[in-house]
């Protein structure tokens, strides 16, 4: 926006500052920064962010000390003669309230950005105007407004054909694979070890017959799909050869085929604008800084969606506690929060704590179609 300069102050979390700037595109942005706190990090990101998404736009930073109110003050109302406009803070503490005060007394337009219901909202010497902003930010750059970012994710992997073909199988026929990977995962710890990774044998002994029924019906599904070949059964053990080994790590691997059907679902959902699966991030750039993993994460309206997927019988208020947690650090109020359990449970407390924390607790329950409808609802609560 011609001849507009926008201000802004320098948070843990970034979001109205940053959008503000990408929307208005405004010929300077001065980036107000406090130098009592640790937000190092934070203002590399915004920088990068800003420099790739702001073109022709002018960028300063000025430094202030936020533990001397009386100086803060000072500094603010000296900078604010020269701004026209200023995006309003992400926290409540005593900087900031001299900052939207100083700026409202100076006449100084304020800009807020609703990703939720796509507006943006002016305001200047009591007059309010609202206007309509279609917004689309991927996952990196909203990560990237509290200074975290993506360390790898598993897309590729899970749009594998070989884990297309076996959501195909479990989708349409959800009760025999329950059954098959209940016996996986019973026989999984006893797999004896082969010099050939893709070699298994199973003790197929203590089973009803109709988990081993379903499970051998499961392994004629990918025998007849060339995933597996030289499939023998010889005194109630079945040996077997994966096609890759790939294939063999998915199956085996607790949970992660809810992990991969939530990631169809929701990358077939039209309002999402990006999705990373299996994604492992960090909070800082520090070395040493610990690392974090969330099952599905997915964007929507420059807003993040976060998804954590149990195939578990228990549930622990763990699970909802680090969902939390990486709510708060990446997006705070402007983070959806989702788990998706694959068996419904009536654990009143859990479900109670969920509420609590704005956590949406949903099931898969083999209606594929029925899951990805819900799904869709919950990630509209954004709008």
């Amino acid at each position: 926006m011609e001849n507009t300069i926008l201000a802004f102050l320098l948070e843990e979390i970034n979001y109205q500052g940053v959008m503000a700037s990408i929307v208005l595109q405004p010929e300077t942005i001065v980036i107000l920064v406090d130098t009592n706190k640790d937000l190092e990090d934070v203002k590399f990101s915004v920088k990068s962010i800003l420099e790739n998404n702001c073109i022709n736009t002018n960028m300063l930073l000025k430094s202030f000390r936020g533990d001397d109110l009386k100086m803060a003050q000072s500094f603010m109302e000296k900078e604010l003669q020269s701004i026209n406009c200023i995006s309003v803070t992400e926290s409540i503490d005593a900087c900031s309230f001299i900052f939207m005060e100083t700026a409202k007394r100076f006449g100084v337009m304020s800009v807020f950005v609703d990703g939720e219901n796509n507006k943006i909202i002016y305001s200047k010497d009591g007059i309010i105007e609202i206007m309509d902003k279609t917004l689309e930010t991927n996952i990196e750059s909203i990560m990237a407004l509290s200074g975290a970012g993506v360390i790898r994710q598993e897309n590729s992997f899970y749009e594998m054909e070989s884990v297309k073909l076996v959501l195909e199988f479990l989708t349409q026929s959800y009760q025999i694979w329950t059954n098959a990977i209940q016996v996986i995962k019973r026989k999984a710890s006893s797999v004896p070890f082969s010099p050939n990774p893709l070699f298994v044998r199973m003790d197929m002994a203590n089973l009803d017959i109709k988990h081993s029924s379903d499970f051998m019906t499961f392994l004629k599904y990918l025998e007849g799909k060339s995933q597996i070949e030289r499939v023998s059964t010889n005194n109630q053990q079945i040996t077997f050869y994966f096609k890759d080994l790939s294939l063999k790590n998915f199956i085996f691997k607790t949970g992660s085929w809810l992990e991969a059907l939530v990631y169809k679902a929701v990358s077939e959902l039209k309002q999402v604008d990006d999705i990373k699966c299996g994604v492992v991030f960090y909070w800082e750039r520090s070395e040493g800084s610990p690392v974090n993993e969330i099952d599905v994460m997915a964007s929507v309206d420059s807003r993040l969606v976060l998804i954590s997927c149990k195939d578990t019988y228990e549930l622990e208020t763990a699970y909802l506690n680090e969902l939390e947690v990486y709510g708060d650090m990446l997006g705070g109020e402007n983070t959806k929060k989702i788990i998706v359990l694959s068996n419904r449970h009536d654990n009143e407390k859990f479900i109670r704590r969920a509420e609590e924390m704005d956590i949406d607790v949903l099931y898969f329950n083999g209606n594929y179609e029925r899951f990805k409808e819900i799904l869709k609802r919950s990630i509209e609560f954004l709008r």
